[in-house]
């Protein structure tokens, strides 16, 4: 069996000595005790840095106590002592302490008992201080103390650890570094027209690199000899962009749209320039040739309506000639072909031409030559037709033809005009209006029961709901005959009421019918009932009731075929009878509404 012990070297560890005697005379009267447990020993951090001369501290940290750590004994090495060394070592808290650093501060050797630290977890017994020395890097490394086979750590009961491994530091030492060289912004490569009219826009661009060896952000600025000596040293910045850049980065700088009207006509010098170097050519600047006469171009008129499938025309108008319009070239473009296609274009006069419409109608381009126009004033030289595809609206624009990059318009003896605006249009499309529609409602009457050879009036509400004005025939039919009719003229949204007086219902079997009102659209109907013109016998009389003068009222009571007093008699012994109850209105002589003692009188002096 191995004993984990604290060791005497033979330096003086007296206190530790006797500190371990007691130890193994406690263990003499007690059975051994069992290690205190696996542990690892760290030095913390694993990496860091450190200047020359300067010193960066290394914790010695127990990873996982469980006793705490009452005793330890260990050393930390540097594996170079030219690049560090150990100036230092302290070990925290109280307790006995031997401490042995290396003349060449390459090691130290850490012994120390009776510390009274944290119970459990991480425990942080020792702090080692190390000093850089030179530029570089060199592992720091925990090692058994001088004498000893592995780094020992006892907890405060005396009992040893099993140490399973220890996790080692490096360290880096950072020299003094020679300052570099400034920023040095150098210019090459410069790119610029050799000529421009006087008046043009130019493009210049050069490439500037930072050969120095330092960031920095410099003026870069495009300049142009004025003083006719050749340089640009000691000429003002036409342009100017401040750039910045990383020690050996470069970029190409860019000056656009430099105004040339300011130069005078001739060779001139111009250049880039930074604070540090300059590039320079020479540019022909040339006399600007005579001013075109200006002018526009418009689509006319600036607005159309158009339906669904239905076509426009535009006219192609120069506006403000002076010397005709021998040749032209331009494009007209919609904007929206689910709108609006053009179909087609025209050139106006004689001459040669070239059309040419896109296949899904969203543009179409115009080339011609060699017209005979009026002289003056505003020229149409062109028709461009555009068919309405859905409802919506679409823009009309006039743009360059195919491979020009300005609309092009001459003169009668070639000259160009200088088109200064051109003017598009749009084109609203319209849904047709809806065909007219004529709708029937209020229906009166509706269900409705009639004796067969009565006269009825029925009227209806028809309303246009459509969108054209129209004239349709409304009928009253029953089962689909029309009995009556009337031709009725409705503007869109307007209605009226359509009546059907004395309609004759004689020629109608008795039974149940569909009435209504129709239109060519629309129809509202309801169930008639004609019933037979006939009653049935009053009381026990074998023959129905009749109507000699066709009044309405049954005087033949009895329908005997006569009327007389045998009439009367037979009204007063059967005014409770179905017949006369059911058929109030036939037996009502006296017209007060009922049928009772009174129309019996009535009778009776109708007969006498």
């Amino acid at each position: 069996m191995t004993v984990d012990r604290l060791s005497d070297t033979g330096r003086g560890w007296h206190l530790v000595v006797t500190a371990v005697a007691l130890l193994v005379v406690v263990s003499a009267a007690a059975p051994l005790a069992a290690a205190a447990g696996g542990t690892t020993v760290s030095l913390v951090p694993a990496d860091t840095s450190v200047d020359v001369g300067q010193t960066t501290t290394f914790e010695v940290v127990v990873d996982s106590a469980d006793g705490g750590v009452g005793a330890a004994e260990f050393s930390v090495t540097v594996d170079d002592p030219s690049v560090a060394e150990i100036t230092d070592v302290t070990v925290l808290g109280s307790g006995a302490t031997n401490t042995d650093i290396a003349a060449d501060g390459s090691s130290v050797d850490v012994e120390y008992a009776f510390r009274d630290t944290a119970d459990t977890g991480s425990v942080t017994i020792a702090e080692v201080t190390v000093q850089g020395v030179s530029d570089g890097s060199t592992g720091v490394s925990l090692a058994p103390a001088s004498g000893n086979d592995d780094v020992l750590v006892f907890d405060e009961g005396g009992t040893g650890y099993d140490v399973t491994g220890t996790n080692d530091a490096t360290l880096n030492v950072v020299g003094d570094q020679p300052a570099p060289d400034p920023a040095n912004f150098e210019v090459s490569n410069l790119q610029a027209p050799a000529s421009a009219t006087q008046g043009d826009a130019i493009d210049v661009s050069a490439t500037v690199e930072n050969t120095g060896g330092q960031a920095d952000t410099k003026a870069v600025e495009f300049r142009v000899d004025t003083d006719g000596d050749d340089s640009i040293a000691d000429e003002s910045a036409v342009a100017s962009q401040d750039v910045q850049l990383d020690a050996g980065a470069s970029t190409t700088v860019e000056f656009t749209d430099i105004d040339t009207s300011g130069l005078s006509t001739g060779t001139v010098t111009h250049g880039v320039a930074t604070p540090d170097d300059t590039a320079t050519a020479t540019i022909t600047i040339e006399e600007p040739p005579e001013p075109a006469p200006e002018t526009t171009v418009s689509l006319q008129p600036s607005d159309q309506t158009v339906t669904t499938g239905q076509a426009v025309t535009y006219d192609v108008v120069v506006d403000g000639v002076d010397g005709g319009v021998g040749a032209a070239e331009f494009s007209v473009a919609v904007d929206d072909t689910s709108v609006a296609t053009i179909t087609s274009a025209t050139v106006l006069g004689s001459g040669s031409s070239e059309i040419d419409v896109a296949d899904d109608g969203s543009s179409v381009d115009v080339e011609y030559a060699f017209r005979d126009t009026a002289d003056t004033g505003s020229v149409t030289v062109a028709e461009v037709t555009v068919q309405g595809e859905s409802a919506g609206t679409a823009g009309l624009t006039l743009a360059p033809s195919d491979g020009n990059d300005a609309v092009l318009v001459f003169d009668e003896s070639g000259t160009g005009y200088d088109v200064t605006d051109t003017n598009g249009a749009s084109v609203t499309v319209e849904a047709p209006p809806e065909p007219a529609n004529f709708a029937v409602s209020n229906l009166s009457p509706t269900d409705v029961t009639v004796t067969q050879g009565d006269v009825v009036d029925v009227s209806a509400t028809v309303e246009n709901t459509g969108e054209q004005t129209a004239t349709q025939t409304v009928e009253f039919r029953v089962d689909g005959t029309a009995l009556a009719s009337q031709d009725v003229t409705l503007d869109p949204g307007a209605s009226t009421t359509v009546t059907f007086e004395d309609v004759d219902t004689s020629g109608l079997d008795p039974g149940e019918y569909t009435h209504g009102v129709y239109t060519e659209n629309d129809s509202a109907t309801a169930t008639l009932t004609v019933e037979d013109a006939s009653l049935p016998p009053v009381g026990d009389f074998a023959n129905a009731p009749s109507d000699p003068d066709d009044d309405g009222l049954y005087e033949d009571v009895n329908g005997d075929g006569a009327v007389d007093v045998v009439d009367v008699q037979a009204l007063f012994a059967n005014l409770e009878s179905d017949t006369v109850q059911n058929n109030p209105e036939n037996f009502d002589f006296n017209g007060d509404g009922t049928v009772d003692v009174v129309d019996v009188q009535k009778l009776f002096t109708e007969v006498n």
